[in-house]
């Protein structure tokens, strides 16, 4: 009996599709501050495992990770290496990132989202001995 999933070698399968789509699901973080104006942190497990929602609160000013605890999340990592992220803010007001002056993480781009967007980023890890990220925001949508 041929499998529902049958396809030919090389390919990506249904099930294979189901299964990625369902690792994207289980590296979510909702952060939902209970309030306004909190900042939550967003740890390097977070930012480099998939997708991070702020809701229920009507702004956040979220501080990221150190450069050296998101380097040492990533299995193996060396100059180049790259992770991928969005951000959806799903509260009533603005989402501003900031980053302290020696955390040794850069953020390009767009630091506000407003409410209803969503924001991905590539992260590249640009130095590993004196640990330093860069995050490139790469495309904005409304959500």
């Amino acid at each position: 009996m041929p499998s529902q999933f049958a396809s030919p070698p090389g390919s990506e399968t249904a099930a294979e599709m189901l299964l990625a789509s369902e690792a994207v699901l289980a590296n979510s973080f909702a952060l939902t501050p209970a309030g306004s104006g909190l900042t939550p942190a967003l740890l390097a497990a977070a930012l480099i495992n998939g997708i991070v929602t702020f809701s229920g609160g009507t702004t956040a000013a979220p501080t990221l990770d150190t450069a050296a605890n998101i380097i040492a999340a990533i299995p193996n990592a060396q100059v180049g290496s790259s992770f991928d992220l969005i951000v959806q803010n799903l509260n009533s007001g603005a989402a501003t990132f900031t980053a302290g002056p020696t955390n040794g993480v850069t953020v390009t781009g767009t630091l506000t989202l407003a409410t209803g967007t969503s924001q991905m980023f590539k992260g590249i890890v640009t130095n590993v001995l004196a640990p330093a990220v860069t995050l490139y925001a790469v495309l904005k949508t409304a959500s």
